[in-house]
């Protein structure tokens, strides 16, 4: 990080900061600024000059994240874009100020949105796993003989979650003769 980029950072710092953290940030600005022979002046033209910024979006869901990040961020309802595919990265203009503030606010809430992502998913393959047992216990898809090598030990309430999901099922009619045939009788 060159020494811009950390007055940039530590300026964002003093005008968002709370308390004693913003006093600090402010004191390190002004030192920052001094020794680098700065004004604030100068920084608010470096804060305003914008260039192409990059972000990495290896997915379609992080794209669109990214861009409602960048359209609160402006307070914008659309903006220009560069999208490099083949990179899975978009190119967006941005000062350095929105630069820091949407890179905070995509890493912060990308991560939020992978971890729900992920609890979903979970909690769709443990549906599906209600969905298929009640299924099969609704229309008695199962041997009359247990298996008695399976073991099978259900917890209350995945009983109850099959039992609910077996009310919810639709009753699937099957008629148990063909025309001029006979179905082989249930033993």
């Amino acid at each position: 990080m060159n020494a811009k980029d950390l007055i940039l950072k530590v300026a964002a710092l003093a005008q968002q900061g709370v308390g004693g953290e913003k006093t600090n940030a402010e004191a390190l600005l002004n030192r920052l600024l001094k020794a680098n022979n700065m004004t604030l002046a100068d920084l608010e033209a470096a804060k305003n000059l914008k260039r192409e910024r990059m972000f990495f979006v290896g997915k379609p869901y992080l794209k669109r994240l990214l861009g409602q990040i960048i359209c609160k961020v402006l307070n914008v309802s659309n903006y220009s874009i560069k999208d490099y595919k083949l990179l899975k990265k978009i190119g967006v203009d941005l000062t350095d100020g929105q630069f820091i503030r949407v890179s905070m606010l995509f890493e912060i809430y990308s991560a939020a949105l992978l971890r729900e992502r992920q609890r979903l998913i979970k909690r769709q393959a443990e549906e599906r796993k209600i969905l298929f047992t009640a299924f099969i216990y609704k229309h008695e898809l199962y041997p009359n003989q247990p298996n008695k090598n399976k073991k099978t030990a259900l917890s209350e309430d995945e009983i109850s979650k099959i039992l609910q999901a077996m009310r919810d099922l639709e009753n699937v009619p099957v008629r148990e003769e063909l025309p001029g045939y006979m179905l082989e009788d249930k033993k």
